[in-house]
């Protein structure tokens, strides 16, 4: 199992953006080989999580178009005051 976690805090008055973009991006997620679940999360204080659970590090990485390094940040459609944190957990 292999699971990304990307947190996300929306600028004053952008959470109802940010929480759309993010859903956006889970229903693409959805269609990828080897992804388990997708969730978006919201805590009580409006911070926004996007929370995807992948068979495996290479089935991360092929969605990924091959690109194994750090995940790239969300595009421009995320007004953001800065990058999300991305965290990345691999079962032991």
């Amino acid at each position: 199992m292999y699971v990304e976690i990307q947190l996300h805090r929306p600028p004053e008055g952008r959470i109802e953006d940010v929480r759309s973009a993010l859903h956006g991006q889970a229903r693409r997620l959805k269609s990828e080989q080897g992804l388990r679940q997708v969730s978006v999360l919201e805590e009580k204080g409006g911070d926004l999580c996007l929370l995807a659970i992948w068979e495996s590090r290479d089935t991360w990485t092929a969605a990924r178009g091959g690109h194994s390094g750090e995940p790239q940040p969300p595009g421009p459609a995320f007004p953001e005051a800065e990058a999300p944190r991305v965290f990345l957990f691999e079962e032991t």
